[in-house]
């Protein structure tokens, strides 16, 4: 390795840390879902709210996904009425533990995607703070292009998969 140029070398370490990260990721989300899921059979959650925990499968109590701009982690106006909605529900489930998902579309590498589904996740969890929900209650993670709603590799789909969702942890 010491006889290849510079560059060479950034890029190899690079491209093993992105097998790396992509190894492991999938692997925390898939504890964290079955963790989820344990905790949600011995809580009390309605049935609807059992059979849809994350707003990607409707919504998770209430809880609509918001969508972003192309490159962004800037928040739309629209996407702020929608958090203001979920602000509320928050504030008056107190209890609720939440995980706010930062997701990209497939352009770009993976370490940048990994950074802005995170900066999403975070501008949502900002927000809500802003609006009154307990800091505490919330719980950020990028998943940057590694769970799309829309696996297609076109505009349309891009939009579907530039998104912040929210998963309940536990009430």
């Amino acid at each position: 390795m010491k006889n290849r140029p510079y560059f060479h070398r950034k890029l190899i370490k690079n491209i093993l840390i992105g097998i790396f990260i992509n190894s492991i990721l999938p692997a925390c989300g898939s504890l964290s879902q079955v963790k989820m899921d344990q905790e949600l059979k011995s809580s009390s959650i309605s049935a609807q709210g059992a059979e849809a925990q994350e707003s990607d499968r409707g919504n998770a109590l209430g809880l609509a996904s918001i969508h972003f701009k192309y490159n962004s982690h800037q928040l739309t106006e629209e996407s702020k009425l929608i958090l203001k909605k979920n602000a509320r529900i928050l504030r008056a489930n107190p209890n609720l533990k939440i995980q706010i998902e930062g997701h990209c579309d497939q352009k770009g590498t993976i370490a940048y995607n990994l950074v802005l589904g995170e900066k999403r996740a975070l501008e949502v969890s900002k927000f809500l703070v802003q609006e009154g929900v307990k800091g505490s209650s919330l719980f950020t993670i990028s998943y940057g292009m590694d769970r799309p709603l829309d696996p297609a590799k076109t505009d349309e789909a891009g939009l579907k998969n530039r998104r912040a969702n929210f998963t309940v942890l536990s009430v």
